[in-house]
């Protein structure tokens, strides 16, 4: 999947410095249901100051959870078509 290096060049073009930081480039890289509830609590505070990024984040944690589901049903395919956009704004 090139979902990670797309995301990787867009975080680039929004925030240089933080893209450099390598601590938060280990966090941006792990799927969300990898990390730890300390780890999620600092990548929120990361992400807290640029708004672009959170939600960039937020949509490619969703489209790779998307393209890892082997089968869906069609009731299943609505719900995911149409996401509650939680926590981020």
């Amino acid at each position: 999947m090139r979902v990670n290096r797309h995301f990787l060049k867009l975080w680039q073009q929004h925030d240089p410095v933080g893209r450099k930081h390598s601590g938060l480039l280990s966090l941006m890289r792990r799927h969300q249901w990898n990390l730890t509830s300390q780890q999620q609590e600092r990548l929120a505070q990361h992400l807290e100051p640029v708004t672009v990024l959170k939600v960039l984040c937020y949509a490619k944690q969703r489209l790779i959870s998307f393209l890892l589901l082997k089968t869906v049903k069609a009731k299943q395919a609505t719900q995911l078509a149409t996401p509650a956009v939680s926590g981020v704004g």
